[in-house]
């Protein structure tokens, strides 16, 4: 009831609120790219998020299908791999009750934003 509704409410305007910031995050993401030497060295705007909806596709069909998901570690960070792991683990119920033939994503949209970003070195630099 109340809890759905608010559950939809909170969804919606999270969403209307990156649609609104994504111009600047598009913005800033281009001043690094040119930073950063182009193409050859830091991904388009639009190629990384059409890059990230299809790895978070890819990683999410996995999960759910792959009784093993060591072959999806390369794909993590250190400290990434944990969660996925047990992301992985959590869908065993669901593999054993519908099959893996039957643990199928179809998919009708998928959108991606910016969060954050730092051109690449900062992050390590400021580490030290």
């Amino acid at each position: 009831g109340m809890l759905k509704a608010a559950h939809v409410v909170r969804f919606h305007a999270w969403r209307a609120l990156e649609h609104a910031k994504a111009p600047i995050w598009e913005a800033t993401w281009n001043g690094v790219h040119r930073k950063c030497g182009g193409d050859e060295k830091f991904p388009a705007y639009d190629d990384f998020l059409g890059s990230a909806k299809d790895i978070y596709r890819h990683l999410q069909g996995e999960l759910l299908a792959a009784e093993n998901t060591r072959h999806l570690e390369y794909l993590c960070t250190e400290e990434l791999w944990p969660v996925v792991r047990a992301a992985g683990a959590d869908y065993e119920l669901v593999r054993r009750q519908f099959g893996k033939e039957g643990c199928r994503i179809s998919w009708k949209s998928t959108e991606a934003f910016v969060c954050s970003l730092a051109a690449p070195g900062e992050h390590e630099a400021g580490d030290g």
